[in-house]
């Protein structure tokens, strides 16, 4: 054993403790403020909630939580909540003879219940978890009706295990949502994933997006998926200070072993639901392309048990998957803000093409404290995307 080697991995491990993910709240540039909402007319609103499918039994998660409360005095006529996937932990919706159905249920019902009142148009967009479940896009489907039958029939996109669905919002504002678990799927454990489809091939999906991205020019597109394109948490390869300390058990430190354990995770791409795995990337890698060649477009989605807006240029990537999940969080790659607790986030698009993305969190077990503070707000312009998160 190289006992110097590993000597000076334990004398510089402190020295690098800044470099991992945390649960805090974090800002590039706090000295860039803001204090009140803009003054315009407002075109829509964009609810945001992720992976929200891990609610207690009988009961709702912090993030669901406040997030029904913050609604509960809005007018909410004409906006859209966008669930943004994973809805049921751990497997989607099984059969109804299934032993875990009424599980699965008990995971997806506060979801329902948190828009009850919300006058707008919700819309459940499914994850990598809804393919967990038996039959894989007949999962997808099942899950589809069972939303379908609680709220409404426009409330689950796409449909029948598809990948791609399109919304003219407003005469400014283009809605474009996918499947991304459809495309990093193996196809071949799922014979009847596209019998239903008319886009039968990943070619036909990217060259279906490229018209549509054309064809919206000059419109704001809000891009709704559950894989993010940018993230600074564990699927982009970012961990807690913990993770490098301890690979197997807390009970025992290995700090170099447990580093190299996450670094060949990060970088390996092993699993197909890290940002660095071939197929990931290279869906990544193409929406990248169509996007910096057209439109004004932000990128809305979850995946990551957290709150995070990443600023690549032309890019906007708004993460708020922490609907009912905590992870660790940092700044590294295009990050701009980023917290590591439950909460959702709000996009308002003005008529100018403006927009303003709000970001609200759930502290402590106590939502109710969080929402008496909802005056007191940081809140960032950063190329004409507006943040705020509360604090």
């Amino acid at each position: 054993m190289n006992y110097t080697k590993n000597l000076s991995v334990l004398i510089s491990f402190p020295f690098h403790i800044k470099a991992y993910a945390s649960y805090k709240l974090q800002y590039l540039d706090v000295d860039v403020q803001e204090n009140v909402f803009p003054d315009k007319e407002v075109d829509k609103v964009f609810y945001l909630v992720g992976d929200a499918g891990l609610s207690p039994m009988h009961g709702m998660s912090q993030g669901l939580t406040v997030f029904r409360d913050y609604l509960s005095d809005k007018n909410t006529k004409g906006d859209y909540t966008l669930f943004l996937g994973d809805n049921i932990y751990p497997s989607g919706l099984p059969e109804p003879k299934n032993k875990y159905r009424t599980d699965a249920e008990h995971m997806l019902n506060p979801q329902v219940k948190a828009v009850a009142d919300f006058k707008g148009q919700s819309i459940f967009i499914p994850g990598n978890h809804e393919w967990y479940a038996g039959g894989g896009v007949t999962g997808v489907r099942r899950e589809e009706q069972y939303i379908k039958k609680a709220l409404d029939e426009n409330c689950f996109f796409p449909e029948d295990g598809c990948p791609l669905k399109t919304i003219e919002v407003s005469e400014t504002i283009h809605m474009i949502i996918i499947d991304t678990q459809w495309y990093l799927e193996n196809w071949d454990h799922h014979p009847t994933i596209n019998e239903n489809c008319v886009i039968k091939t990943r070619e036909r999906l990217m060259l279906e997006l490229e018209n549509e991205i054309k064809n919206a020019h000059g419109k704001t597109i809000v891009f709704a998926m559950h894989h993010p394109m940018y993230t600074n948490a564990t699927h982009g390869g970012q961990f807690a200070l913990e993770k490098h300390l301890f690979p197997v058990q807390k009970k025992i430190p290995m700090p170099g072993l447990a580093s190299l354990a996450i670094q060949i995770r990060a970088q390996g791409g092993v699993s197909i639901q890290d940002r660095y795995n071939e197929l990931y990337n290279d869906l990544m890698n193409r929406l990248e392309n169509l996007a910096t060649e057209n439109g004004n477009i932000v990128f809305v989605s979850g995946h990551e048990h957290t709150l995070q807006y990443n600023d690549n240029g032309n890019i906007k990537q708004i993460v708020s998957g922490a609907g009912s999940k905590t992870s660790a969080v940092n700044l590294k790659n295009h990050g701009v803000f980023a917290y590591g607790n439950q909460g959702f986030a709000v996009l308002t698009v003005f008529k100018d093409d403006s927009s303003w993305v709000q970001y609200f969190a759930s502290e402590n077990n106590k939502p109710q404290e969080i929402l008496e503070e909802f005056g007191k707000m940081t809140i960032f312009l950063i190329n004409g995307i507006m943040m705020m998160a509360a604090v």
